[in-house]
């Protein structure tokens, strides 16, 4: 389970993620299993969860907060949209390695034991395979009798992950995102607002698209993709009519 904050991004566990695909290659190819389930926080058993985080040494206090949080909630999990500090958590998860349907009865039988419903229609796999044989084809995951669908690519805590683990799907995707917030920018900058306030704009629209978990990807990032990304920046620039920072700047600073 991962949580969302403001100082808290889930690049830790992207990072995590393509670190460890390609090492479960061994040279033949990893399965990478993005397994949804439905409602989890309402589903899961409270009391046998902290006993769990007991025993992975998880402090008492911590503990009795995340079972208070759990347990009689009036407020779900995803309230209605408007302002409101309800912190958003990240309940899927991932299996990654050669995996074989004994392991995946495994993961059911986890999630009946622990009160989990998969949601095998939202469960996706991605193949990464790297072998120079053409026209390969695995046999198909089956949860309940039910086939995962294998996909190209996956979007993972906002960013996407594609089998061939580069990054044009992800970055064409924040590019579009923020060529589409340069709009507004244009339109303050015809109000008259003062470059102060623009930039502080760029930085909290558009800026935190185009970086967004910039540590785990720009740095395998293909010469078009950067100059992409570093386009959007210009762009924004020339309407502000002030420097802003590099991509490949920011990125130094956060890794």
């Amino acid at each position: 389970m991962h949580t969302w904050t403001h100082t808290n991004l889930p690049t830790t566990a992207i990072g995590a993620q393509m670190m460890q695909s390609p090492q479960c290659c061994n040279n033949t190819h990893a399965r990478v299993l993005f397994v949804d389930f439905s409602s989890a926080f309402n589903t899961v058993t409270p009391s046998k969860l902290t006993t769990k985080l007991g025993g992975l040494g998880i402090d008492t206090s911590l503990r009795n907060c995340i079972m208070d949080f759990l347990t009689n909630r009036s407020q779900h999990i995803r309230p209605v949209y408007g302002p409101n500090s309800i912190i958003k958590f990240a309940d899927d998860t991932t299996v990654i390695g050669l995996i074989s349907d004994n392991e995946v009865q495994h993961l059911v039988a986890w999630c009946v034991d622990d009160n989990l419903l998969l949601n095998t229609s939202k469960t996706k796999e991605l193949i990464v395979d790297f072998r120079r044989e053409k026209g390969r084809t695995h046999d198909p995951i089956h949860i309940n009798g039910m086939a995962v669908e294998c996909v190209s690519s996956f979007k993972f805590l906002g960013t996407h992950i594609s089998e061939d683990l580069s990054w044009t799907t992800d970055t064409s995707s924040l590019v579009k995102k923020a060529h589409q917030r340069i709009f507004y920018l244009n339109t303050l900058k015809k109000n008259h607002l003062s470059s102060t306030i623009l930039v502080k704009f760029y930085c909290c629209v558009i800026e935190s698209i185009l970086t967004n978990c910039i540590a785990v990807w720009y740095g395998n990032c293909s010469v078009a993709d950067r100059k992409a990304l570093q386009r959007e920046v210009k762009t924004a620039q020339s309407i502000i009519g002030t420097p802003l920072p590099a991509i490949e700047d920011i990125q130094k600073k956060r890794c």
